[in-house]
């Protein structure tokens, strides 16, 4: 930029003599920069399966929460249908951080109903990793509350007469006191902690394993236990027949044998099963 100065020169007319001068001006720019945002990643997540249905659990993360089967559309919903085989749920949270979980299915089908029931290989021997809810006739093995909705999740409640006509399908059968222990000393089952990772749906899930606290039914208190506790038959007899021992645990009580050695219950108590392969 430039300004024009006036000179008076002596001895002169008044002439004017313009003289052009260099002007240096000076800008400044502030420039306005933002700190970025350190992003902390903690999201994660479980799934668990019922029947065919395969829901995923969010233990930590920011919501909201999208959930994905294919990697590419997502949607709020955390619950998928699926067949066996593996399948992979993608799961993002507001954060934009991102978890894939690896599913690998495995299952039995039921020729008598039609019914899929996903397994699961712990130690030599092979588990249903879902409560059986198969019905040999009417009248055998009820719906917690009476609720058919309770069946499709939890499966059926069989009192003894019903598990001992063996309900699970060919090749399968309700789980001995020994088989059960078996379990136990396979996982290293020794504490409350170890028996929540272990089984229960709703706690820090490892192995698929889904045992729902489904409750239970007996003849002073009714239908009781539900998101409580769970029990599970054996076909061994106490002392010789009459009654039969169950398998069990109770949520989160801090107190309980979590060996779950079995307790007696009277014939007309109703209990679930969960089925293990035959040798």
């Amino acid at each position: 930029m430039y300004i024009f100065k006036k000179n008076w020169v002596r001895g002169a007319k008044k002439s004017i003599c313009y003289i052009l001068l260099p002007v240096l001006m000076a800008f400044i720019v502030t420039s306005c920069k933002k700190t970025p945002t350190t992003i902390i990643c903690n999201l994660s997540a479980y799934t668990s399966i019922s029947q065919s249905v395969l829901t995923v659990h969010v233990r930590a993360g920011v919501a909201p929460y999208t959930f994905s089967i294919d990697g590419v559309n997502f949607s709020t919903s955390n619950v998928f249908i699926v067949t066996p085989g593996t399948c992979y749920i993608t799961v993002r949270d507001s954060n934009n951080c991102v978890v894939l979980l690896k599913n690998t299915i495995t299952a039995v089908f039921d020729s008598r109903d039609g019914q899929t029931y996903p397994t699961i290989q712990l130690g030599s021997r092979n588990w249903m990793s879902t409560n059986l809810n198969f019905a040999p006739s009417a009248g055998i093995g009820s719906c917690y509350n009476n609720n058919p909705d309770s069946c499709a999740k939890y499966g059926k409640l069989y009192d003894t007469t019903a598990m001992l006509t063996n309900p699970c399908m060919e090749g399968w059968h309700v789980p001995t006191s020994l088989e059960w222990q078996q379990l136990e000393y396979f996982l290293a089952i020794d504490s409350v902690s170890n028996a929540t990772t272990m089984f229960y749906q709703g706690a820090s899930h490892t192995i698929n394993f889904n045992s729902l606290m489904v409750g239970g039914y007996d003849n002073i208190n009714g239908f009781n236990g539900f998101n409580d506790s769970v029990s599970y038959w054996t076909s061994t007899p106490y002392k010789g027949g009459g009654s039969y021992y169950t398998y069990g645990f109770k949520y989160p009580d801090t107190t309980l044998n979590v060996r779950n050695k079995p307790t007696l219950n009277a014939p007309a108590g109703r209990y679930c099963i969960r089925c293990i392969q035959n040798y």
